[in-house]
């Protein structure tokens, strides 16, 4: 190392040999050739005014699939369909991955591309309410598809409380699905609700494409009453304990208390011993009454005891405003659909039908409206 000191004279030793030429990397390389998509290297700006693109630089086969598309043969020319060309580019950069490649460069040629589709994916809308799908990059050798899917969710009653004015709301789309309102499951208690009078019903109201709707279930017991007075104390022997009770269509054989009861008391010991029935009185006769409301409601007395007689069974009829569900405690699909059914028959005639019932899986099932294009979609006021 040369020492530079004053005054200014020094002394420095230079090699004459012929300095080495430093290795070039040859991990880098690069292709040129026709993809199936990608963009196009070119000298000028494309239509649209985008710049030329440059290679793109790969790092592997994945990298190449992402721009440039896979495997897949190529199809140029005017034939329709195209004849399939080897694509021979792809096969190409997969093998110089495969031989430990590390760096590519991926120049896309085409001669004369075509331009880049576009497809509007709502024939006859108005160009503002229609949504475009255009390609990136032009040229039959880039031809694919684009898959466009809408998801729509169901919703229960409780959730209807929390959504904003509108968020049903579909405006005259004929592609539209039927708005739908989904409850359930069945055939399991659908309304549960504490019945407590023999007048007790079930109302669902709707309002379906912004008119109100209800659904009544209704449902009434069936009562048998005693034909005899009874007195201020029965007295039972040991003999005259039975006592047989059909409900439901289901017998039921009980014991009563041997000795004296008491008339005011005797309803309470029938309801500890009968299952299903409320025993009461009337007057100074005994009455049975069924806890299941609805038409499946029955009862039979079997034995002359407490002023009852043997009779036939007695049933709760059928009544449109008043008994028209099987069991009012376990709503079933079929009840449903009934009362969906007698809610289009109360329309005006030549009225289209509103609603329709759809059983799910799991048991559950949804009311959805008859017509998709609607400009209203199903929500409730209250149940």
């Amino acid at each position: 190392m040369p020492e530079y000191l004053a005054p200014g004279v020094y002394v420095e030793e230079t090699s004459f040999r012929a300095k080495s030429i430093e290795g070039v990397g040859t991990s880098t390389t690069a292709f040129v050739g026709p993809t199936r998509k990608g963009p196009i290297v070119t000298t000028q700006s494309d239509p649209a005014g985008n710049p030329p693109a440059a290679p793109e630089l790969l790092t592997s086969f994945g990298d190449f699939e992402r721009i440039y598309g896979g495997l897949e043969d190529l199809r140029f020319g005017p034939n329709n369909p195209p004849a399939a060309i080897t694509n021979y580019l792809a096969h190409s950069v997969l093998q110089f991955f495969n031989e430990g490649g590390a760096r590519l460069y991926v120049a896309r040629v085409a001669n004369q591309p075509a331009p880049a589709a576009t497809v509007n994916l709502r024939t006859g809308a108005t160009a503002a309410e229609s949504v475009f799908v255009r390609s990136r990059f032009g040229g039959a050798g880039g031809n694919g598809s684009a898959t466009v899917s809408e998801v729509v969710t169901t919703t229960t009653v409780d959730q209807l409380d929390d959504y904003i004015d509108g968020v049903l709301l579909r405006v005259s789309d004929p592609t539209a699905a039927p708005a739908a309102l989904e409850g359930g499951p069945l055939p399991a208690n659908l309304m549960a609700l504490p019945l407590v009078a023999p007048g007790d019903a079930i109302v669902l109201n709707l309002a379906v494409n912004g008119s109100p709707r209800a659904l009544t279930f209704a449902g009434q017991a069936a009562m048998i009453a005693a034909t005899a007075d009874l007195g201020d104390s029965i007295t039972l022997g040991s003999t005259e304990r039975e006592f047989r009770v059909r409900v439901n269509g289901v017998l039921q054989v009980v014991q009563l208390p041997e000795g004296p009861t008491a008339q005011a008391a005797l309803p309470g010991v029938l309801n500890g011993l009968l299952t299903g029935v409320v025993a009461s009185l009337s007057g100074t006769r005994l009455r049975l009454t069924t806890q299941r409301r609805g038409t499946s409601a029955s009862i039979q007395v079997l034995t002359a005891r407490l002023g009852f007689q043997p009779g036939p069974v007695v049933t709760a009829t059928f009544a449109e405003a008043t008994n028209n569900v099987a069991d009012l405690a376990a709503v079933t699909l079929a009840d449903v659909q009934a009362r969906v059914a007698a809610m289009h028959a109360a329309l005006p005639p030549g009225t289209a039908p509103l609603l329709e019932v759809v059983e799910l899986a799991g048991g559950r099932f949804t009311l959805r409206t008859r017509l998709a294009n609607n400009t209203a979609a199903l929500a409730t006021a209250n149940a």
